[in-house]
């Protein structure tokens, strides 16, 4: 958030918003829009890190130095000594940390921000839309009594004690097997030498019904990712049919999509439709990149999210500003890696995922090479899987041992795992 940033219109693409959404940051978008500064081509995403690293292309809404660059947006945008300068001050600072006889009308409203349900894009709107009618007023938080915030849909404080009570539903346990690899000396290779079992809970799935949640299929171009994104939602699918056909499940209707964002090779779509094997014709579909494409992509995924439960997105193969416009609205990641390594390529997407943009990653799968063998090398719960595929050819299997671990991890364990994590952001507003 700074004056150097705003020179170009379209400089920021992407807002990391903190999850739950605080006053400061709230504010501190109403100064951004205020000034300016946003075209539309800025997209939002919800931010698990609490890191302060903006850049030319990525602005952050948290941070330990927040405050003191509110303080500096107010300084370098409105002229000195004027009523409005002083007024946005003294909203800094009651958003900040309001003490004392001021902290209980403080924290009534910081919560009612942080139970805001909806994209973080229209709930920023609808806060600076408040903060816009303090400035217009002139209303000192202090010192004059605050308007009644907007009515808008919130998380009720019995669903947040609820999901964070995991007896609620009891439990119903799924024994999953998982090898166990030792290096043999002789090969040098990591070989099978045995099976452990972890449980998983089938009722915590229980916990994605009303969610919106999207998984990006990530990696570079040529390993696969179309065919895993392609056979990953196939067993999503039949995971659910299964567990829908079981006692008391039987309104279990979480919905799995799937979307080929990748518009200059659109491989996902054909081998959805049983056309992947024209390599000819899939020459023909592809087209370069271009900014106009990715925002379109982007607002596919947003429209595809919310019409479903769980959303699988197959990405371009290339790491450019257009990846990171495109990878805003996700909330975890399939990471797609050469086997053997050696190509920078984990590197590469590891850093956007990681540290650029902060996107939890479910599953790190490596694309083996001819007479591999597809297998699940690592997992525990609540934690990535690791494992490899082979059959890269742009088909749906029937049956992959792999891709049924996965998919069964993500409905009983990481998916529910993420949700309940928000959640007990929010636990403190429960109490």
């Amino acid at each position: 958030m700074t004056h150097a940033q705003s020179s170009s219109e379209d400089a920021v693409r992407v807002i990391l918003v903190p999850y739950p959404l605080n006053l400061l940051s709230a504010f501190a978008y109403y100064l951004l829009e205020a000034s300016g500064v946003l075209s539309s081509h800025v997209f939002y995403r919800y931010q698990r890190f609490h890191k302060d690293e903006d850049s030319p292309t990525r602005l952050c809404l948290f941070g330990p130095s927040l405050f003191e660059k509110v303080g500096w947006c107010i300084d370098d945008d409105v002229p000195a000594d004027s009523k409005t300068k002083r007024a946005l001050h003294r909203i800094s600072r009651f958003c900040r940390d309001a003490c004392g006889q001021y902290r209980q009308k403080h924290d009534e409203l910081q919560e009612k921000i942080a139970r805001m349900e909806g994209s973080p894009r229209d709930i920023l709107e609808t806060c600076a839309g408040y903060f816009r009618e303090l400035v217009e007023k002139g209303l000192d938080p202090f010192r004059d009594e605050l308007p009644p915030f907007p009515q808008y849909v919130q998380t009720p404080a019995s669903i947040i004690k609820t999901v964070l009570r995991r007896e609620t539903f009891g439990k119903d346990i799924m024994h999953l097997s998982r090898p166990v690899y030792q290096l043999n000396p002789l090969t040098n290779r990591d070989e099978e030498t045995g099976s452990t079992t972890i449980e998983l809970d089938r009722n915590q799935a229980r916990l994605l019904s009303g969610q919106h949640l999207t998984i990006g299929v990530v990696g570079q171009a040529g390993l696969g990712k179309s065919t895993i994104t392609a056979n990953l939602f196939h067993e999503l699918e039949e995971q659910i049919r299964r567990q829908s056909r079981r006692s008391g499940w039987r309104d279990f209707g979480i919905k799995v999509r799937y979307l080929d964002a990748d518009f200059g090779t659109p491989t996902l779509s054909a081998i959805m439709a049983g056309k992947a094997q024209d390599k000819e014709a899939l020459r023909k579909l592809k087209r370069p990149w271009t900014m106009k494409m990715a925002v379109e992509a982007v607002r596919q995924v947003e429209l595809g999210r919310s019409e479903a439960n769980i959303l699988l997105v197959d990405f371009p193969g290339k790491v450019d500003q257009i990846t990171e416009l495109l990878a805003a609205p996700l909330d975890g990641a399939i990471l797609v890696t050469p086997s053997g390594g050696g190509s920078g390529s984990e590197e590469t997407w590891g850093n956007l995922l990681d540290n650029t943009l902060g996107i939890e990653l479910l599953a790190h799968i490596f694309s083996g090479k001819p007479g591999e063998e597809s297998k699940v090398m690592r997992h525990s719960l609540n934690d990535a899987v690791r494992g490899q595929i082979t059959r890269s050819d742009r088909r749906v299997h029937s049956y992959d041992r792999f891709y049924m671990h996965l998919a069964k991890v993500l409905l009983f364990n990481l998916l529910p795992y993420l949700v309940e994590q928000r959640y007990k952001a929010l636990q403190k507003l429960a109490a």
